[in-house]
């Protein structure tokens, strides 16, 4: 409140003289355990009368105040904060604005309608990880909505071992989950084979209950297929995971669920969980190349007070 002290130019007061009010703001509830958006941008209107004190209305789920009309033609080619995503990656389109990148992008990494070659590490990264020098095969979106679904196609078919691509729910290196199919060696055979992954990762925020690894064998039909990954996030606040074919996606495989703390607080207090796509070669030197395609992000509700969830108008 003191940024333009001592002038006349209140950037806290609209055209009209009204007072606001920004703050950042959770929605955990006290116990602050489950919030996955993490801190979030918050407008209350407030008033403050000569000689007295600021008064400000409490944040709510749904407020009220002295706003503008709704003005959507505005110049400039960005989206808005409640739209969802319906990507195709036609040639020569650029990547849209609102992807977002973890470490600076390597642009060899990643373009439109070519593929995501494999980053040395995967999401979780080692101790000798550069990320001036290498990058990090990923790409995503926020999350911003309470309940959402998200699908993405990926054609993928590794011939080196431990090579992987997939989608995940991404908070940091040291928080995630992730979804992918995985090209790795038989335990009895030693043979090359693809499994899919379920795997959540938690080792910024300990103590809490992680479900393990999960693998299963790729159905010997599915090989080399387009495979559709869609993650659900539900009124329950638990992720779900599941992989299907391009061209039989309601014959899904459902690979896990993880409850929405794994990505709230711990080591990413601030900033809010992602929604991706990733490639990785996990230490190794092969460069298959994992493709993918129809990524599609659809908001769905938003919860605006404990259990009470409204849907969202796109």
């Amino acid at each position: 409140m003191l940024t333009a002290n001592n002038t006349d130019a209140f950037f806290q007061t609209d055209a009209a003289g009204n007072w606001w009010c920004v703050a950042l703001a959770t929605r955990s509830g006290p116990a602050w355990e489950m919030y996955p958006m993490g801190r979030e941008t918050v407008l209350s209107p407030m008033t403050w009368d000569e000689g007295g004190w600021s008064i400000i209305d409490p944040i709510q789920g749904t407020m009220s105040g002295p706003l503008p009309p709704n003005n959507t033609d505005l110049p400039g080619d960005g989206f808005w904060a409640h739209e969802g995503d319906e990507e195709a990656f036609h040639p020569e389109t650029q990547i849209p604005r609102q992807f977002l990148f973890w470490r600076p992008p390597k642009e060899s990494l990643l373009k439109c309608l070519r593929p995501v070659s494999p980053s040395r590490v995967n999401l979780t990264a080692d101790s000798q990880f550069e990320p001036l020098e290498e990058g990090m095969g990923f790409i995503s979106r926020k999350q911003s909505s309470s309940v959402f679904q998200f699908t993405v196609d990926l054609e993928f078919d590794p011939k080196d071992a431990d090579k992987d691509a997939g989608a995940t729910v991404f908070l940091t290196q040291y928080q995630h989950i992730d979804v992918s199919v995985l090209n790795t060696r038989s335990s009895s055979t030693r043979e090359l084979e693809q499994k899919f992954r379920f795997r959540p990762e938690a080792l910024g925020k300990p103590g809490i209950e992680v479900l393990p690894t999960r693998t299963i064998t790729v159905p010997q039909a599915w090989v080399g297929k387009h495979i559709r990954f869609t993650i659900t996030l539900d009124e329950c606040q638990a992720y779900n995971f599941t992989v299907a074919l391009v061209d039989k996606p309601d014959d899904k495989i459902w690979m896990g669920s993880a409850n929405a703390d794994i990505v709230s607080g711990g080591s990413g207090p601030f900033h809010g969980t992602l929604l991706g796509v990733f490639a990785a070669s996990n230490g190794g030197t092969g460069k298959t190349a994992a493709y993918f395609s129809r990524w599609r992000y659809h908001p769905l509700k938003q919860e605006v007070e404990s259990g009470v969830f409204l849907p969202v108008q796109e």
